[in-house]
């Protein structure tokens, strides 16, 4: 394996403690964990009744990196909410780095996510139309392939970007939907399998907080592509308190291998046939009704 330029690892937490843990012991196993710099960012609390779960997170945070000399740990007073907090905090970790790996409380990862996150952050620094490396993959029924590909809409479950594709990027830039017709809409909606041109107008109204769909709205402008690997090297475990049955959890908590080395194309080139099995995919998941149960996740600790 080549020389890897480790970059680092941000993790944004809250007020789950068991979730954290879980992370940060997958995040320990990982292959280039010692050789990272881990900078955790903890939101304050939003009131008093807040207070308790978001203590007892620090300081799991606190006696799980108790060993370790490469974690910094910055602790919010106030309460900036998660978009606020992933904007500012990749904000000044840019500050003294080019490239950043972005984690939230509800991930577990793999023992490979590192290497490959780091590999692929490496091979395609320079190309203008990468914008960003996820390490989830929704893995459909029946697809096969042997290497990562690229696709034209981002994840934020376990990802990793530039500071050259960020700097653009601005989460209070004033935006217009004015001239979205249906057909620029059902492009953004992933040919109408996911409708994340609804959390868009909802975040515009101050009604949702997400700081995901402003980045994928500012690399979906830009024509950027998102690399994700054959194989998810992160399970979200954040659906289970809000899920109304398992089939549903089942979606996001792949069971992977203890290690996962990923093949990364040469070719930077959309892949259409495999963005047409996962939009289905991820329309038939939607039958589910997805996105109203993501809404309330997304809201739910924010």
């Amino acid at each position: 394996m080549p020389q890897l330029n480790f970059a680092p690892v941000l993790i944004f937490a809250y007020n789950r403690e068991d979730k954290i843990k879980n992370l940060i012991s997958s995040l320990i196993k990982c292959q280039g964990f010692h050789n990272s710099d881990i900078f955790v960012f903890c939101d304050g609390p939003k009131n008093n009744q807040d207070r308790i779960k978001v203590d007892k997170t620090r300081k799991t945070i606190r006696d799980k990196f108790n060993d370790y000399d490469n974690v910094s740990i910055f602790q919010q007073r106030k309460n900036l909410g998660l978009a606020k907090s992933v904007y500012e905090g990749v904000n000044n970790v840019f500050e003294s780095f080019d490239r950043i790996i972005v984690l939230e409380d509800d991930l577990e990862i793999n023992k490979g996510f590192l290497n490959y996150m780091n590999l692929a952050l490496t091979k395609y620094r320079n190309d203008d139309k990468v914008y960003q490396i996820s390490g989830h993959f929704f893995e459909p029924p029946g697809l096969n392939i042997n290497k990562a590909v690229f696709l034209p809409f981002i994840s934020t479950w376990g990802w990793a970007t530039w500071k050259s594709k960020w700097t653009g990027f601005n989460i209070e830039k004033e935006i217009s939907l004015n001239g979205w017709d249906k057909k620029l809409i059902k492009k953004f909606n992933l040919n109408d399998s996911y409708n994340y041109y609804y959390i868009l107008k909802g975040v515009l109204k101050n009604k949702i907080q997400s700081w995901g769909v402003l980045w994928y709205l500012y690399v979906f402008q830009n024509e950027g592509l998102v690399l994700y690997p054959n194989n998810s090297l992160v399970i979200n475990k954040g659906f289970d308190k809000e899920a109304t049955n398992t089939t549903k959890s089942n979606y996001f908590q792949k069971t992977t291998k203890d290690f996962i080395e990923v093949t990364l194309p040469n070719e930077v080139k959309f892949n259409s046939d495999t963005f047409e099995i996962v939009s289905m995919y991820i329309k038939s998941i939607n039958k589910d009704n997805l996105i109203t149960w993501f809404l309330k996740k997304i809201n739910f600790h924010r």
